[in-house]
């Protein structure tokens, strides 16, 4: 008689490329041991001792909520964490009339009372980054909830194309433009910071790159070009000189900017779109307001062996610390013995 294979239903009811990488990797270890997977969108027909594992803090909310399982949950990042570092940051440079200021404030009180519930129900829960978890610990400071940190993998090229040159010096974005919300999450640069910039420096220029309908938001800014999604990371990365990281989250892992570091591209970024990466420091270069970033990206253009020695130290942390298999390998393991 053939034993029972246990099955991993993973709830989570959004289609967002990063969560789908997130369940691609974790299905793949599951097919190396006795155990399979299916993602679900609902919660219908499940009982209570299914094992059921959801991948968010609303996906995690619903799971409670349904009397199901909440032996483990995947929350992948802490989501008022970053809701809250979005408000500060606007507030503090008077942005409080654009969208994702008000989103976050009416999402942060919503998800608030959501994150804390969870904190106190479920056994266990994983997330991307030591930084998220610390901020969770403090949110609720009698949790019983054990923390285990699953590190995000980083995506490389069997061979990394060779820098191109260029009579300019490139700078550029990738990041996802399906929605409002998370467009506004670096648009304000592009639109407000980076035109003060160009302005001084006209051999300098930003591309754009990603998919969504917001990216048009930024056509006609000067020095940017909008390149749309591409069809190739090692020929987008290739064409750059520094990639920019503008995100005020402050959470999880920003997996463009892994991207980045895969292809040996140097990276200046705010402090908070790194928070992600515990051995950073010295690793990239911060900034932290427009005359911070002229100056770093100057300094940058000034000092290119130097620019790609610290590229080359980003890179070996990657491969020492964020290998898909390995540390999806080691989740389903833990997955399962939590709920055996």
């Amino acid at each position: 008689m053939k034993a029972h294979i246990p099955i991993f239903y993973i709830y989570s009811a959004v289609n967002a490329s990063g969560i789908n990488i997130l369940y691609d990797s974790f299905k793949r270890s599951c097919e190396k041991g006795d155990v399979e997977c299916e993602r679900i969108k609902t919660l219908e027909g499940l009982h209570p001792s299914d094992w059921v594992i959801p991948f968010g803090i609303k996906e995690a909310y619903e799971v409670m909520q349904a009397g199901l399982n909440t032996r483990l949950a995947f929350l992948v990042d802490a989501y008022t964490l970053g809701l809250k570092n979005k408000l500060c940051f606007y507030l503090k440079r008077g942005h409080i009339f654009h969208y994702d200021f008000f989103y976050s404030v009416y999402a942060y009180f919503k998800y608030l009372r959501r994150e804390r519930a969870v904190l106190k129900t479920y056994q266990k829960l994983a997330l991307v980054s030591e930084h998220d978890i610390c901020y969770l610990k403090k949110l609720v400071s009698d949790t019983k909830a054990e923390f285990l940190c699953v590190q995000n993998g980083a995506n490389f090229e069997d061979e990394i194309a060779p820098r191109t040159s260029s009579d300019h010096f490139r700078l550029g974005i990738l990041s996802p433009w399906g929605t409002k919300m998370t467009s506004e999450e670096s648009v304000w640069f592009v639109k407000e910071w980076f035109p003060k910039f160009a302005a001084r420096h006209s051999d300098i220029k930003l591309y754009i790159a990603g998919r969504g309908p917001f990216i048009e938001r930024m056509r006609g800014v000067p020095n940017v070009e909008i390149l749309g999604a591409v069809p190739s990371l090692n020929d987008f990365f290739a064409n750059l000189d520094v990639f920019v990281a503008v995100n005020p989250k402050g959470c999880g892992v920003l997996n463009r900017v892994m991207d980045a570091m895969a292809h040996k591209t140097p990276v200046a970024a705010l402090p908070a779109s790194m928070t992600g990466f515990p051995e950073i420091e010295g690793n990239y270069m911060p900034f932290t307001d427009v005359d911070s970033f002229e100056k770093t990206i100057l300094y940058m253009r000034s000092h290119p062996q130097e620019m790609d020695d610290m590229a080359q130290r980003a890179y070996d942390m990657l491969r020492l610390n964020n290998n898909w298999e390995q540390n999806y390998d080691a989740f389903v393991q833990e997955a399962i013995q939590v709920f055996e």
